[in-house]
């Protein structure tokens, strides 16, 4: 498991590209870290971070992951009430990226999945 987007080549030259930030990237890692054994969801679909976003007590939204396991044990947890409890820490450390708002968080969502997430399921990355 990498634990350090930074240390890997291609990651760092992906961050380049998309101007992903610090937080952006921890997603990437965690979806790559889970890229070879991946949840499946009811419907047969492969999870490997399930992003999520939670609303914080300041107004702003944080994209987290609703996958919570690895080697495709754990479980999808949906409820941003009970996600926001499990990163609470974590947000507050600035693993997570944080968005003004639900528009914001979810436009980068779907450019991340669109750039990265999809091309990595085809690829088997």
């Amino acid at each position: 498991m990498q634990t350090d987007w930074k240390a890997e080549p291609s990651l760092v030259a992906l961050q380049s590209r998309y101007k992903f930030t610090g937080p952006e990237m921890n997603k990437v890692l965690y979806h790559r870290n889970r890229m070879a054994t991946p949840y499946q969801t009811k419907n047969g679909d492969p999870a490997t971070i399930y992003a999520t976003g939670v609303n914080l007590p300041d107004g702003r939204v944080a994209s987290v992951p609703g996958y919570i396991g690895r080697g495709g044990k754990g479980r999808i947890v949906s409820n941003p009430d009970a996600l926001y409890k499990y990163w609470k820490n974590d947000i507050a450390k600035g693993r997570w990226p944080v968005y003004a708002n639900g528009a914001q968080l979810n436009k980068r969502d779907a450019f991340m999945h669109k750039v990265v997430m999809e091309p990595d399921m085809r690829s088997g990355q």
